[in-house]
């Protein structure tokens, strides 16, 4: 290999995200799971197709993510997330950012804290801005744990356009109700969401 092949090679290798390396079938034949994501900026310039997060990488231990500036982060249906505490997912804080959340009844999404936090508000939750990009979804995904900001397990932070974030079978459990989280937070008005078939803690939401 020659010396420019090598050092395109190594570059590409700091380029892709972590879990990619890491996530292969191991000698048995198994995945190998339990990759790290550790505050992912996901822009389209880092990922111009994307960034998914598979069933087979999962469960993922996480820090904070940012999607902005024409990036596109996907959940594949199946997954788990085991957050740190206090953090987050962005979503449109700069530019546009696109979360798709792919559960679906047979193989929901899970986002949850690590198992030495689970107790109401060991995260914070999932946070759109202004620049979410329409066609965001959340679908058939329980947030666990949430809440931790004192806001809500979803926070909606500007008044976005119809058909821009769609919630459904969104369950919302173990939310910091005590410390006055709720389920959902609409900040500035009222945001036009759909939110179908979604739960907190047993009671139905409608937004």
């Amino acid at each position: 290999m020659s010396t420019s092949s090598i050092r395109i090679f190594t570059l590409a290798l700091m380029a892709a995200p972590l879990c990619s390396l890491g996530c292969g079938s191991g000698a048995s034949g198994s995945p190998t799971v339990n990759c790290t994501v550790s505050n992912w900026t996901i822009t389209a310039a880092a990922y111009p197709s994307g960034l998914t997060l598979t069933s087979k990488c999962s469960p993922y231990t996480v820090d904070d993510i940012t999607v902005k500036d024409g990036g596109v982060l996907t959940i594949e249906a199946g997954a788990t997330l085991k957050f740190s505490d206090n953090t987050t997912i962005f979503v449109g804080q700069s530019g546009t950012g696109k979360l798709l959340v792919n559960g679906t009844a047979q193989n929901p999404v899970t986002l949850t804290t690590q198992p030495n936090l689970q107790l109401p508000g060991g995260w914070y939750g999932l946070d759109f801005y202004q620049g979410t990009a329409s066609g965001s979804h959340v679908t058939y995904t329980t947030i666990d744990y949430a809440g931790g900001n004192f806001d809500g397990a979803i926070v909606v932070e500007s008044a976005l356009p119809a058909g821009t974030l769609t919630l459904d079978h969104l369950t919302i459990d173990n939310n910091d109700t005590a410390d006055g989280a709720v389920p959902i937070l609409m900040r500035d008005g009222s945001p036009t969401i759909a939110c179908t078939n979604c739960a907190a803690d047993g009671t139905q939401l409608t937004h």
